[in-house]
């Protein structure tokens, strides 16, 4: 009886552990740093359903917002917050600009949204 519980139970764990090489990495954070001369970096990549984080690191507020991608738009961001989105699925190319400063070129950017990644695995359906 004893062998047949250790049994089952070595099957049971190799079950979880092939299984878990499936399970998708929850997505990196990438940050965009708002400062007194800029946004920082201009140009990021981001995964599809990647999270995107502004810093207002600046000594004024910041209000991002993008015609490509809704899910970029904040609210005011007065200086030390922070405002956090979820991109949507890319391919694709969001560009942003700070409503507050429309005309101010250092306060737009680029975000580049990447294709998802294909599955990990064929369950042959």
């Amino acid at each position: 009886m004893r062998t047949l519980s250790r049994l089952a139970m070595i099957i049971g764990l190799s079950a979880a552990g092939a299984c878990a090489g499936t399970l998708q990495k929850a997505p990196q954070t990438v940050v965009a740093r708002l400062a007194p001369e800029g946004v920082s970096p201009v140009d990021r990549p981001v995964q599809s359903f990647g999270v995107l984080r502004f810093e207002n690191a600046d000594v004024r507020p910041h209000e991002i917002y993008s015609n490509d991608c809704p899910e970029l738009a904040s609210q005011l961001l007065p200086p030390g917050q922070t405002f956090v989105t979820r991109v949507a699925e890319g391919p694709k190319t969001c560009h942003f600009q700070d409503l507050l400063a429309p005309t101010a070129p250092e306060y737009s950017g680029t975000v580049r949204v990447a294709e998802p990644p294909a599955p990990a695995f064929d369950s042959g359906s």
